[in-house]
């Protein structure tokens, strides 16, 4: 006697009817096929959403950061873009070096003296670019005093006379321990440490308050 279910295909995972993967092969595949295009696409929308988020600056050792939220009243926040502080460039045009004077101090014991031959300027080359936090279409000066090794090198470099700007007497000061060179002084026929001034001038050499200023989109590292 022939069953109810004689000539039916029992399906292979006994949750539907089975399909007949030789008569009709794109209907059995297709719900596979579905599956990888769902996945395929959903991972494309994920990419494209990571795509349109804002970049925050990058964290620097030392220094606080914090990104405020912006928010709606539908409670949509967003991180808006992050600028950094406002800065002033002086170009090298418009800086110049005075001439080196020489300073009294103690040598062998003898205080107040100065050396028989002074140090002179040997590189004393003006900055490329330097910052200022604040606007002044007058002329700023930055007074240093330099101690210079018997080779010439700054050992120490202090602010005498600021320029009433922080930032710019800072940059004044590193550029030349950094990178000024100086012949050293002579007494008694040998060399030996001295002291001596340097001014830097800086001038904007009347641009306008819009021609020199510098807005970094990101905390930007002042040299």
């Amino acid at each position: 006697m022939q069953t109810p279910n004689a000539g039916r295909k029992v399906p292979e995972n006994g949750w539907g009817p089975a399909m007949d993967r030789t008569a009709n092969p794109d209907a059995y595949w297709c719900p596979v096929r579905v599956g990888v295009i769902s996945g395929v696409m959903a991972l494309h929308a994920a990419l494209l959403l990571a795509l349109t988020l804002p970049v925050a600056a990058p964290i620097k050792r030392g220094v606080e950061f914090f990104v405020p939220y912006e928010c709606t009243g539908l409670g949509l926040c967003t991180v808006p873009p992050y600028r950094g502080p406002r800065y002033y460039r002086y170009s090298a045009q418009g800086m110049k070096i005075a001439a080196v004077v020489a300073e009294p101090m103690t040598i062998d014991g003898r205080a107040d003296v100065v050396p028989d031959i002074v140090a002179k300027g040997d590189r004393l080359s003006a900055p490329v670019v330097a910052y200022a936090k604040t606007f002044d279409s007058r002329p700023r000066a930055v007074e240093l005093r330099i101690l210079v090794s018997e080779t010439g090198r700054p050992l120490d470099v202090q602010v005498v006379r600021g320029s009433g700007d922080a930032l710019l007497d800072q940059n004044a000061a590193d550029y030349a321990q950094e990178r000024w060179r100086f012949k050293p002084a002579l007494d008694r026929g040998r060399k030996v440490r001295s002291s001596v001034r340097v001014t830097m001038e800086f001038d904007f050499l009347g641009q306008s308050e819009n021609a020199v200023r510098y807005e970094p989109w990101f905390d930007h590292p002042i040299p």
